[in-house]
């Protein structure tokens, strides 16, 4: 008998532990601007994977690339940014960035790939941007 009920009990479970994890992750892109391929990926093909983000810093440029490759903080700093582009990443990651600049202050600006299939257009649109001074 106890047996019975205990199966039961899991078997209902399941689809309410499942119903959490998606709301936690629909909250978490809605909120905190997680890529919807992260997180257990619902609604990941509404979206071009995050990887296609682009992450610009004034006055680096395309030298950012470079950086990235010599640099593990800079290298993760960009993995984070294109894939949870919000201000409190955006103001963390913008200490590391300044540790190179030359400058009293720097530009960062996350970009997105915007497909339109009924204009056959491809463009880029900014998703997050931060100002930061020493």
């Amino acid at each position: 008998m106890i047996k019975k009920i205990m199966g039961k009990a899991s078997g209902n479970a399941i689809p309410f532990l499942a119903l959490g994890v998606i709301s936690v992750h629909f909250f978490l892109v809605s909120t905190k601007k997680l890529s919807p391929w992260k997180g257990g990926g619902f609604g990941m093909y509404t979206s071009i994977h995050y990887f296609y983000n682009d992450v610009y810093v004034t006055p680096y440029g395309h030298e950012l690339d470079s950086l990235a490759k010599t640099d593990a903080d800079i290298k993760k700093a960009i993995k984070t940014l294109k894939l949870m582009p919000n201000t409190p990443n955006l103001e963390k990651y913008a200490k590391v960035f300044y540790r190179y600049a030359e400058t009293d202050s720097i530009t960062i600006q996350i970009w997105k790939p915007k497909v339109e299939a009924t204009k056959a257009t491809y463009t880029r649109e900014i998703v997050n941007q931060l100002t930061y001074y020493k």
